[in-house]
């Protein structure tokens, strides 16, 4: 039998493995954030980014703390917050729950055609449908 990675506790003899989606959680949060600091990924990449020329068309996918969300916002970015209705839950760990309402710029519902998705995006990115406040397309 191979070995493997496993978290959790030994009571009874049973050992919980950990999925490839809780071994990136772990080691993004509990490891990263904890050992390095909380803006250790959001620094990192915006530093790559801007090494690379790149720092004003950055498309960050997955914001999720508010120290990030913070961060991009004070660095001249936006916050676009894209669901999907009919998701079942993930597991309920800290970097799981999204960031506050209060730092997303805008909303866009995935639940229609992933086309349709890209539009409403591509509008918010061009400026189409730009405002100063909070807004859903």
């Amino acid at each position: 039998e191979k070995p493997s990675i496993t978290h959790g506790s030994y009571q009874n003899g049973d050992v919980e493995p950990f999925s490839p989606r809780s071994w990136a959680q772990w080691l993004g949060t509990e490891v990263g954030r904890t050992l390095a600091g909380q803006d250790v990924w959001i620094e990192a990449l915006l530093a790559k980014a801007a090494a690379e020329g790149n720092h004003a068309r950055t498309v960050i996918a997955d914001i999720r703390f508010n120290n990030e969300a913070e961060l991009v916002q004070k660095r001249g970015g936006i916050i676009i917050n894209v669901y999907r209705k009919d998701l079942p839950s993930v597991e309920d760990h800290v970097s799981e729950r999204g960031v506050d309402d209060l730092y997303i710029d805008y909303e866009v519902d995935n639940s229609g055609y992933i086309h349709d998705t890209h539009i409403k995006l591509e509008r918010i990115l061009t400026g189409w449908e730009k405002d100063f406040g909070r807004a859903r397309v």
